[in-house]
């Protein structure tokens, strides 16, 4: 009797441990949600302005991505700068964590007010995007940190820092924009911060806002949610007792 007592104070530990085990095999378990994958070398990330001097096209003289622990890939005007989840389940092959990226534009010769900005990136062939949703919202943001911080390695804050802060344009990509370089238009809180930048240096940030997932998170799969259930109902009823 003593032994059977004992088993029932452990069922609810037994529930939630199995539970924390299958959410875990579900997280990495994950199907990509990205755009921007595979943009080695050859990829071109492009701002074009229209200037009181005319059309200027600037390629990106650094850019990269941070990864959801606060990882990064440096800083390189060749960079990759994939955005969103890379998953385990597909040809991106990697750690299902969630990628924001980044670019860093030179503004010294630019002779302003500049009246428009399209920023311009490639989304590679074959695989450039991939997501089982069939459509990804990627948006842009201002880089609060400063753009020497995001090209010198800032970390978690840098990571944080490319998804948030005053939102400078977004756009939906689907497998139609792979092999293409579709532009991306800039809002007038862009173009002030341009237009401030002229002199120096522009920077943005980018991260894919419609994640099926979340930021980062992973939903439970059924089973995960009926062990957990049963976990804290066998704890709740053994403290009644």
């Amino acid at each position: 009797m003593n032994t059977f007592k004992s088993a029932l104070r452990l069922l609810p530990v037994v529930g939630l441990l199995l539970a924390a085990g299958t959410q875990e095999s579900a997280k990495a378990a994950l199907l990509s949600e990205t755009v921007f994958a595979f943009t080695t070398s050859g990829y071109n990330t492009v701002l074009e302005l229209e200037t009181a001097g005319g059309q200027l096209r600037l390629d990106a003289i650094g850019r990269g991505w941070y990864e959801s622990g606060g990882s990064s890939n440096g800083s390189s005007s060749s960079n990759n700068y994939i955005a969103g989840i890379c998953g385990t389940e597909d040809v991106c092959n990697g750690g299902d964590g969630v990628l924001r990226n980044w670019f860093i534009f030179d503004l010294e010769g630019v002779l302003g007010p500049v009246t428009a900005a399209t920023l311009y990136l490639d989304v590679p062939f074959p695989d450039g995007f991939l997501s089982p949703q069939g459509s990804e919202t990627y948006t842009l943001y201002t880089l609060d940190l400063g753009t020497a911080a995001i090209a010198g390695g800032a970390g978690l804050p840098g990571y944080i820092d490319l998804g948030d802060g005053t939102v400078y344009g977004s756009r939906a990509y689907t497998a139609v924009d792979i092999g293409n370089g579709p532009g991306i238009v800039l809002n007038a809180s862009a173009l002030t911060a341009i237009n401030n930048a002229i002199g120096g240096d522009f920077g943005l940030g980018g991260t894919v806002t419609s994640l099926n997932f979340g930021q980062g998170g992973e939903v439970p799969e059924p089973a995960t949610v009926v062990l957990m259930g049963a976990g804290l109902a066998l704890l709740a009823l053994r403290r009644r007792k």
